[in-house]
C-alpha cells in the first residue's frame, strides 16, 4: 500500500509543481488530456490530479495482498517515472530562482 500512497502524492506534487510552473510560464505541460483541462480551467487540472489520487487511494485499500504484491513491479515503475518528473521540476526550480 505504501507505493501507492507514494504515487498519489507525487502525483499531488506533481500538479501543484506544473501548475506553479505554467502560470509562471517557465514550462508547458506535455500530457494531451491535462493540456487540455489546463487551458480549458486550471481547476479542472487541479481536480483531476487531486481525484486521481484518491481514487488510487481508494482502490488500493480495496486490493488484497496478493494484488498488490502481484503488480508492485509496475507501481514501483511508476514510481520511478514519477520521481523522474519530480526532478525535472526541481531542475527548473533551480534554475528560476
Amino acid at each position: 500500500m505504501g507505493l501507492l500512497y507514494g504515487i498519489a502524492i507525487l502525483n499531488i506534487l506533481d500538479g501543484g509543481f506544473t501548475s506553479l510552473g505554467l502560470y509562471a510560464g517557465v514550462i508547458e505541460e506535455q500530457n494531451p488530456l491535462m493540456k487540455a483541462l489546463w487551458t480549458t480551467h486550471p481547476l479542472y487540472f487541479a481536480g483531476v490530479k487531486l481525484g486521481l489520487s484518491l481514487l488510487l487511494i481508494l482502490i488500493g485499500h480495496r486490493m488484497t495482498k496478493a494484488i498488490l504484491k502481484k503488480w508492485r513491479l509496475l507501481y514501483l515503475s511508476v514510481l520511478l517515472l514519477y520521481s523522474s518528473v519530480l526532478g525535472m521540476h526541481l531542475f527548473w526550480i533551480h534554475h528560476f530562482i
